[in-house]
């Protein structure tokens, strides 16, 4: 065998040792972040006052970077917790007007447009006819369409 072939495909690759090619990314633009507002708060000040923005820049990246919550990556985890905590916790179901589809194959419409575009009603059954029409599909299974 000249090539061996992973077979966990839900890890990343790794590029360079074992960060993935997300983790560089992040890196190098969080430690060019870093890097710019050293220069620019480095020649006007002592360390003292520039060391703290770089520190937390610098912290921020790593933690996005390499931290995982419960498996998580840090920022999906973020994500997720901004959702959980601006989109509504309730879901709410109102009837509309229109089509509405099952499936590709049947399509059903309401009443009010059955009787507009002259599509014959659909019937209920009664429990009676329902119990017939499910014995009779129970038989066709059951013998797997054979008589």
């Amino acid at each position: 065998m000249r090539f061996k072939i992973s077979q966990d495909v839900q890890r990343a690759d790794q590029i360079i040792g074992p960060l993935t090619l997300k983790q560089l990314i992040i890196i190098g633009s969080g430690g060019g972040l870093a890097y710019v507002v050293y220069l620019i708060l480095a020649e006007r000040f002592f360390w003292e006052v520039w060391l703290w923005p770089v520190g937390f820049i610098s912290l921020i990246t790593l933690g996005l970077a390499f931290l995982k919550i419960q498996g998580l990556p840090l920022l999906t985890f973020v994500v997720y917790f901004l959702q959980y905590t601006f989109l509504p916790k309730k879901r709410y179901w109102s009837k509309r007007d229109g089509q509405i589809y099952f499936s590709a194959f049947t399509q059903v419409t309401p009443k009010k447009a059955q009787k507009d575009k002259g599509i014959p009603e659909i019937k209920e059954l009664t429990p009676e006819e329902r119990r017939k029409k499910l014995e009779e599909l129970s038989k066709v299974l059951n013998t797997q369409g054979k008589k």
